[in-house]
């Protein structure tokens, strides 16, 4: 594993450093495509029976893809893009983080126990939005302001929140990833230099992304088996049933509903649901794109286990290096998380088990860990616990990563 690592790491800047052909790649609305009808949504009864007026498979896929809406967003992803920037104070600038040894047991009950309502809140809020309810965007920001406030004072915290699953496929996956790629997105929003709206227009984005699975069979959803073509098609149109969705939430920005629908697009090309590439991928959604493999890699699935922290790290840059995802944002994402993500079991050559609890921004492989066992793999009290910086002690090294089931219940130990 050792080598295995210090092989893999000696490609780490070269993919990071990958650069997308630069030049302005900019596609028209082909003539030859004809807008549907106007469909508005508030002609129709709920959003269920949206999704139903439109015919399975890819012959139904193309179809949402000519309404005059989807036909209205491509035309101005120029426009909207452009308004991506950072503006105004990047928040960053602003963080006061609290050391590791401020965090005491009332402290991480508190916000653990906030993640546990924001996961209830978050399925309740997916319900609603399937039932068609009437919804204002200043609910929704609530909902992710608490984790916001978090950010601002203890990031490494809020990161290892995210890396708590549930341990099976069901169906409160979807609520799970929905909140995770959320406060994985706040923070990498944060490092790339946007201000404090701009970082929570992203964060509820991030929340909002996967809106449209809501629509999508359960039998499809859920299936263990290897989706056919006519499947993947009908998981396909959840980016373009989710904006549509989204417009009828109240003053919801506009950026926000391009970012949903352009979330599963590759900065490749090879994306959906119009294989935009480059600069014609809103920062917003590059930004989730990066927080959804990696929490989808991660978590628990029906058709498949989940990968360790590290294992999903090393997909992200695999993915970076053949152009998949903005190396700008997974450098960012990286840089907050460490290439052992915040939150995962590591082995150290001592053979002592400790959790990463921080990152060491460029020193990928140097992260903060909170020792949680002794060379034997005896479970240290909670006053024996202590956090060892591997970027000041060079004499301890990362021997390999775990799984995060190698010690149950570890989701408030350490730090």
């Amino acid at each position: 594993m050792e080598h295995e690592i210090k092989s893999f790491l000696e490609e780490v800047e070269q993919y990071l450093d990958y650069k997308l052909d630069d030049k302005v790649l900019h596609e028209d609305v082909p003539e030859s495509i004809k807008q549907d009808e106007p469909s508005s949504l508030k002609k129709i009864k709920s959003p269920r029976d949206y999704y139903r007026k439109f015919k399975e498979g890819k012959e139904g896929y193309k179809k949402l893809l000519l309404q005059s809406e989807i036909i209205g967003i491509e035309s101005n992803l120029p426009d909207t893009i452009a308004k991506a920037e950072p503006i105004g104070n990047p928040l960053e600038s602003t963080l006061t983080q609290i050391s590791h040894w401020d965090r005491n047991a009332s402290y991480k009950s508190t916000v653990y126990s906030s993640y546990k309502e924001a996961l209830h809140e978050t399925e309740q809020l997916y319900k609603r939005i399937e039932s068609g309810a009437n919804l204002d965007y200043q609910q929704i920001k609530r909902l992710v302001e608490f984790f916001f406030q978090t950010l601002l004072t203890d990031k490494a915290f809020l990161l290892n929140l995210s890396s708590w699953r549930q341990a099976s496929a069901r169906e409160d996956y979807l609520y799970s990833h929905a909140l995770n790629v959320c406060l994985m997105s706040l923070n990498i929003a944060t490092s790339f230099g946007y201000s404090e709206s701009q970082v929570m227009d992203v964060g509820v984005s991030g929340l909002l992304a996967d809106v449209g699975m809501m629509f999508i069979p359960k039998n499809i959803r859920f299936k263990t088996g290897k989706l056919s073509e006519h499947e993947l098609y009908e998981v396909r149109k959840h980016p373009i049933i989710g904006c549509r969705v989204l417009e009828h939430i109240r003053g919801i920005p506009e950026h926000l509903i391009v970012s949903v629908y352009q979330h599963h697009e590759r900065e490749s090309g090879n994306g959906y649901p119009r294989k935009r590439k480059g600069n014609l991928i809103h920062s917003y959604a590059q930004i989730i794109s990066v927080s959804d493999v990696y929490e989808a890699l991660s978590s628990q699935r029906s058709y498949r286990t989940a990968s360790m922290p590290y294992k999903a790290m090393e997909t992200i840059l695999r993915m970076t290096n053949k152009g998949h995802l903005n190396n700008n944002k997974v450098r960012d994402f990286i840089r907050y998380m460490s290439l052992f993500p915040i939150g995962s079991l590591v082995q150290l050559e001592s053979g002592e088990i400790g959790k990463v609890v921080d990152s060491n921004g460029s020193h990928f492989t140097r992260p903060v860990v909170s020792i949680l066992t002794d060379k034997e793999g005896r479970m240290l009290n909670d006053d024996e616990v202590n956090n060892l910086d591997l970027s000041r002690y060079t004499d301890s090294r990362i021997k390999q990563a775990l799984e995060n089931n190698h010690i149950r219940n570890h989701v408030l130990t350490g730090f």
